[in-house]
Protein backbone atom coordinates (compact mmCIF):
# COMPACT_ATOMS: atom_id res chain seq x y z
CA UNK A 1 0.00 0.00 0.00
CA UNK A 2 0.87 3.54 -0.95
CA UNK A 3 1.21 5.88 1.52
CA UNK A 4 -0.45 9.14 1.21
CA UNK A 5 1.18 12.49 1.66
CA UNK A 6 -0.61 15.36 2.49
CA UNK A 7 0.61 18.71 1.95
CA UNK A 8 0.10 21.93 4.75
CA UNK A 9 -1.12 24.79 3.49
CA UNK A 10 2.08 26.39 3.95
CA UNK A 11 3.25 24.08 1.24
CA UNK A 12 1.10 24.44 -1.23
CA UNK A 13 1.75 27.55 -3.79
CA UNK A 14 -0.31 30.46 -3.86
CA UNK A 15 -0.57 31.88 -7.22
CA UNK A 16 -1.11 35.45 -7.71
CA UNK A 17 -2.71 36.95 -11.15
CA UNK A 18 -2.15 40.32 -12.56
CA UNK A 19 -1.97 42.31 -15.56
CA UNK A 20 -1.07 46.21 -15.89
CA UNK A 21 -2.04 48.84 -18.32
CA UNK A 22 1.14 49.07 -20.47
CA UNK A 23 2.32 51.28 -23.74
CA UNK A 24 4.55 50.29 -25.43
CA UNK A 25 6.42 52.53 -28.06
CA UNK A 26 9.22 52.01 -30.42
CA UNK A 27 10.11 55.39 -32.51
CA UNK A 28 12.78 54.82 -35.10
CA UNK A 29 14.08 56.72 -38.06
CA UNK A 30 14.51 54.66 -40.92
CA UNK A 31 13.28 50.93 -41.15
CA UNK A 32 10.32 49.05 -40.07
CA UNK A 33 9.22 48.98 -36.90
CA UNK A 34 7.82 46.48 -34.66
CA UNK A 35 6.24 46.51 -31.31
CA UNK A 36 4.40 43.74 -29.09
CA UNK A 37 3.02 41.91 -26.23
CA UNK A 38 2.63 38.35 -25.16
CA UNK A 39 1.62 35.85 -22.68
CA UNK A 40 3.84 33.19 -21.97
CA UNK A 41 2.76 29.88 -21.25
CA UNK A 42 5.10 29.68 -18.11
CA UNK A 43 2.62 32.93 -16.78
CA UNK A 44 4.93 35.63 -17.73
CA UNK A 45 3.92 38.58 -19.48
CA UNK A 46 6.40 40.65 -21.66
CA UNK A 47 6.33 43.59 -24.28
CA UNK A 48 9.09 44.02 -26.72
CA UNK A 49 9.82 46.00 -29.63
CA UNK A 50 12.46 46.22 -32.37
CA UNK A 51 13.84 46.79 -35.44
CA UNK A 52 13.53 44.75 -38.02
CA UNK A 53 12.54 42.29 -35.83
CA UNK A 54 11.03 42.56 -31.88
CA UNK A 55 12.98 41.83 -29.38
CA UNK A 56 11.07 40.27 -26.24
CA UNK A 57 13.07 42.31 -23.93
CA UNK A 58 11.03 43.74 -20.90
CA UNK A 59 9.56 41.06 -18.96
CA UNK A 60 6.93 42.30 -16.62
CA UNK A 61 7.21 41.33 -13.25
CA UNK A 62 4.68 39.41 -11.27
CA UNK A 63 2.86 39.19 -14.31
CA UNK A 64 0.90 37.39 -15.28
CA UNK A 65 1.11 34.55 -12.82
CA UNK A 66 3.54 34.31 -9.86
CA UNK A 67 4.89 32.03 -9.57
CA UNK A 68 5.85 30.88 -12.95
CA UNK A 69 4.79 27.53 -13.54
CA UNK A 70 3.59 26.26 -17.13
CA UNK A 71 0.68 23.29 -15.47
CA UNK A 72 -0.89 25.98 -13.80
CA UNK A 73 -0.69 28.39 -16.77
CA UNK A 74 -2.37 25.83 -19.13
CA UNK A 75 -5.72 26.48 -16.47
CA UNK A 76 -6.26 29.57 -17.87
CA UNK A 77 -7.42 31.63 -21.03
CA UNK A 78 -7.37 34.87 -22.30
CA UNK A 79 -9.40 37.31 -24.70
CA UNK A 80 -8.09 39.79 -26.70
CA UNK A 81 -10.83 42.74 -27.55
CA UNK A 82 -9.43 45.24 -29.52
CA UNK A 83 -10.29 48.91 -28.46
CA UNK A 84 -9.09 50.65 -31.74
CA UNK A 85 -6.30 50.77 -33.96
CA UNK A 86 -4.98 53.81 -36.08
CA UNK A 87 -3.18 52.85 -39.38
CA UNK A 88 -3.41 56.39 -41.66
CA UNK A 89 -0.42 55.00 -43.88
CA UNK A 90 -2.92 52.26 -44.84
CA UNK A 91 0.01 49.51 -44.56
CA UNK A 92 0.69 48.18 -40.87
CA UNK A 93 0.45 45.04 -40.24
CA UNK A 94 -1.68 43.87 -36.88
CA UNK A 95 -0.95 39.98 -36.10
CA UNK A 96 -2.63 38.10 -32.92
CA UNK A 97 -6.16 36.57 -32.27
CA UNK A 98 -8.52 39.05 -31.38
CA UNK A 99 -12.35 39.17 -30.87
CA UNK A 100 -14.92 39.25 -27.96
CA UNK A 101 -15.68 35.90 -27.04
CA UNK A 102 -12.67 34.38 -28.00
CA UNK A 103 -10.95 32.61 -25.90
CA UNK A 104 -7.01 30.89 -26.00
CA UNK A 105 -5.83 28.60 -23.85
CA UNK A 106 -2.13 29.85 -22.11
CA UNK A 107 -0.84 26.60 -21.99
CA UNK A 108 0.68 27.96 -25.01
CA UNK A 109 2.31 31.81 -25.52
CA UNK A 110 -0.15 34.18 -27.23
CA UNK A 111 1.81 37.19 -29.05
CA UNK A 112 0.28 40.42 -30.41
CA UNK A 113 2.27 43.05 -32.41
CA UNK A 114 2.26 45.85 -34.56
CA UNK A 115 4.84 46.05 -37.53
CA UNK A 116 5.11 49.93 -39.34
CA UNK A 117 7.05 49.03 -42.53
CA UNK A 118 9.72 52.04 -43.01
CA UNK A 119 7.81 53.73 -46.29
CA UNK A 120 5.61 55.48 -44.92
CA UNK A 121 6.79 58.48 -41.77
CA UNK A 122 3.66 57.75 -39.93
CA UNK A 123 2.85 56.78 -35.99
CA UNK A 124 0.45 53.43 -36.35
CA UNK A 125 -1.21 52.46 -33.02
CA UNK A 126 -3.41 49.41 -31.32
CA UNK A 127 -5.32 49.27 -28.43
CA UNK A 128 -6.46 46.19 -26.90
CA UNK A 129 -8.54 44.74 -23.74
CA UNK A 130 -7.02 41.94 -22.57
CA UNK A 131 -8.94 39.49 -20.09
CA UNK A 132 -7.49 36.28 -18.43
CA UNK A 133 -9.73 33.89 -16.87
CA UNK A 134 -9.79 30.29 -15.29
CA UNK A 135 -11.01 28.00 -17.74
CA UNK A 136 -12.84 25.32 -15.25
CA UNK A 137 -15.07 28.17 -13.46
CA UNK A 138 -14.47 31.01 -15.81
CA UNK A 139 -13.42 33.51 -13.14
CA UNK A 140 -11.63 36.61 -14.31
CA UNK A 141 -8.99 36.96 -12.70
CA UNK A 142 -6.93 39.88 -14.48
CA UNK A 143 -7.67 42.44 -16.85
CA UNK A 144 -5.25 45.43 -18.60
CA UNK A 145 -5.23 47.78 -21.46
CA UNK A 146 -2.30 47.47 -23.73
CA UNK A 147 -1.50 49.93 -26.04
CA UNK A 148 1.18 49.57 -29.12
CA UNK A 149 3.36 52.06 -31.16
CA UNK A 150 4.97 51.95 -33.86
CA UNK A 151 6.65 55.28 -35.47
CA UNK A 152 8.47 55.77 -38.03
CA UNK A 153 9.91 59.33 -38.01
Amino acid sequence: MMPWFVLAASQVPAFAYNLTDLTELRVQPIGDVITGFRLINDGQAQSGDGNPSISWNNTIANEWQSPLDTSQAALYEVEAVEVSRSDPGGNAVFTGTIGAGTWQGLGTTRPWTLLQPEDVAINAEWIIDFTVRDVAGQGVVATARITLQSRVA
